[in-house]
Parts: structure tokens; C-alpha cells; sequence
């Protein structure tokens, strides 16, 4: 019969010089228990599974709070509208997540963590789709909003950021740190430091960059660019197909884009792009690339087999403090070499 109450007690009505203490809905309480004594399967309260029901609650309460004087036992998910504050420690099965979602969007304390893992070990991930699809990952951890999303088997990856490394697969060994840090990237081996660091590099391996926007690939088609080592502000920025670069400084090297073995130091330095193979130590915006090797205080030339077309060129005057004593007027009594 539809309506039927099993047990209800009702408060009707209590005024203001009513006080009501310790009412109990069910009150168990086990007395003495000798020695020879034994209790087994005990319940409080103990409700069979309800099937084919809809909003049909075990245990409803109101605005009400629930205590637990010991540890509680949950064979299936907790869903808290709100959030879960506990002094002691939240512990999820094997390869199952715990979910605290607040009533605003896409707030999360743990994600919906390694919902497809299966094999692999020691990863961890914090963030609403990181590590979303990981399958046989090993010692990789993810924090962020959807941060190492797309990675199944890789190992020893560590990405920090919003959005990093999305789209790694099965690469190894990718450290990045920066909200957007190699979103697009596929290639192994990089360690990208600084927001949107290898933002547009896909196939892009061995790289280490610190610097936001370092390395982006601004306009870049092909993106390739691998074994290049950048320190700085948008060093290396226009990188395509840019290989064995070393770029130290403030925007150094901004326009290069598909050449190699440069070697920039310096604000600035080699900021109008470069044929590759160049030594530039500079601290100035210069007109054009040639301008950039006839004004920049250090050019050098660099040749794979021939000696005879390498070249170091100072532009400026060179001095010597060969024989100097302290006192003796500085570098204004240097001589020119």
C-alpha cells in the first residue's frame, strides 16, 4: 500500500520555555557483553536493496547534520553537492576517483581520476580531466584542468598548469609547468617551464625552455623544432623547424624560425632572425639581420668542417689589461689590441 510509515515520531510542538534533549529516532546500544559472549552482525539500522526505484532514499535527511562516531564504509560513490571536510583521510578504492564538486563549475578538489586506468603504477592527478585517459601509465603526475588529458602509457611525465601537455599520448619523460605549457605537443623528452612554453610545438623532442611563451612557434607551420635550450621571455618565440639552438635573454632570437645552431645571448640578441650557424651577443633591437651582423657587439661564424670560413668579429673597440695594477686609472688606460 503506497503512503505506509513503518516508525515516524513526530515533534509537534515546542515553545520557548520548552527545552528537548537526546531524542533518539533508533537508539541500539550493546550492553555487557561477557566473556564467553559474542556479537556478530550487528545493525543499528539495516535496510535490503531498494530496485527499480527513483528517488527512493535508504537514509533522508534534512538540513541536519549526520555524525559518525567511527569509520564509515561506502561500497559506491559519494556525490557531495557541496564539498566533504574531513580531519582525517578520504581514501578511494583502486583505480577509482573521488569527486568533490562545489555548486560552481568545473571546481574540483580531486577529479574524476583514472577512470580508464588498468595497468601501471604510482601515478597521481588533481584536476577536472586530468588524466583522463591513462591506461598503463607509470610515475606520471598531472595537476590542472584537463593536464595530460590524451596520455594512455607514458612514463615519468610531470605537467603543472592548465591545459598541459593535452595532448600527449604515450611520450615519456615530458616535464611542463604553465598553464597551456605544450598544449599541442606529441614529442618526448621536453621540459617546458612558463605559460604557453612549446605552445605550438607538435613533433618536437629534447627541448628545455624556461620562459613564458618561450619557444611558442608563432606562426609556425611546421613545428618541429627540437634540441634547443632557451632561457627567457619569448626566446626562440617564431621557432618552425629550429634545431641545436642555445638562446639566452630577453625576446633573443624572437624572429628565427627554420634555423640551426644558433647561439644568442643577450635582450635581443638575434632578434631579426638568423641563417643559422651564428654567434650573437647583442643587447639591441637592430634593423634587419644584416644590420644585426655588422652592429651587434660580438658576431661569430660558425663552419661544420672548414676552419678556414669560421670568423669572430668584435664590433667595437677591443682592449687589453694586460699588466694593469690596481690604481692605475682603469679601463681608461687600457691599451687597444
Amino acid at each position: 500500500h503506497a503512503g505506509g510509515v513503518l516508525s515516524k515520531i513526530s515533534v509537534l510542538h515546542l515553545d520557548g520555555a520548552c527545552e528537548l534533549d537526546n531524542l533518539y529516532g533508533v537508539w541500539c546500544k550493546v550492553g555487557t557483553v561477557v566473556s564467553t559472549g559474542e556479537i556478530i552482525n550487528m545493525y543499528g539500522l539495516k535496510i535490503d536493496d531498494i530496485d527499480s526505484a527513483t528517488n527512493n532514499w535508504a537514509i533522508y535527511t534534512g538540513t541536519g547534520l549526520c555524525y559518525f562516531g567511527d569509520d564509515v564504509e561506502i561500497d559506491g560513490d559519494i556525490t557531495a553537492v557541496v564539498g566533504i571536510v574531513a580531519s582525517g583521510a578520504i581514501t578511494g578504492a583502486s583505480f577509482n576517483g573521488i569527486i568533490m564538486a562545489t555548486e560552481s563549475t568545473r571546481n574540483y578538489g580531486f577529479a574524476t581520476i583514472f577512470p580508464a586506468q588498468t595497468t601501471g603504477n604510482d601515478n597521481c592527478a588533481f584536476g577536472s580531466g586530468a588524466a583522463l585517459s591513462l591506461t598503463a601509465a607509470n610515475r606520471c603526475c598531472m595537476f590542472g584542468t584537463d593536464s595530460g588529458r590524451g596520455i594512455t602509457e607514458s612514463e615519468y611525465c610531470t605537467l603543472y598548469g592548465w591545459y598541459s601537455g593535452k595532448a600527449l599520448t604515450n611520450e615519456n619523460f615530458v616535464t611542463l609547468m604553465g598553464a597551456y605549457a605544450g598544449i599541442v605537443l606529441t614529442g618526448e623528452g621536453n621540459t617546458g617551464v612558463g605559460y604557453y612554453s612549446l605552445g605550438r610545438q607538435i613533433v618536437a623532442i629534447r627541448n628545455s625552455v624556461v620562459g613564458t611563451e618561450a619557444m611558442y612557434g608563432n606562426g609556425a607551420s611546421i613545428q618541429t623544432s627540437s634540441y634547443n635550450s632557451c632561457i627567457g621571455y619569448r626566446t626562440l618565440y617564431s621557432a618552425d623547424d629550429s634545431n641545436f639552438n642555445v638562446v639566452a635573454g630577453y625576446q633573443a632570437g624572437y624572429l628565427v624560425s627554420t634555423s640551426d645552431r644558433g647561439i644568442y645571448l643577450g635582450a635581443y640578441a638575434g632578434y631579426r632572425g638568423s641563417a643559422g650557424s651564428t654567434l650573437l651577443i647583442d643587447a639591441y633591437i637592430r634593423a634587419d639581420i644584416a644590420e644585426q651582423l655588422t652592429d651587434s657587439l660580438v658576431v661569430g661564424i660558425m663552419h661544420a668542417s672548414s676552419v678556414a670560413s669560421q670568423s669572430f668579429l668584435v664590433n667595437g673597440v677591443l682592449k687589453s689589461s694586460y699588466g694593469a695594477k690596481l690604481g692605475d686609472g682603469g679601463v681608461a688606460t687600457y691599451f687597444e689590441v
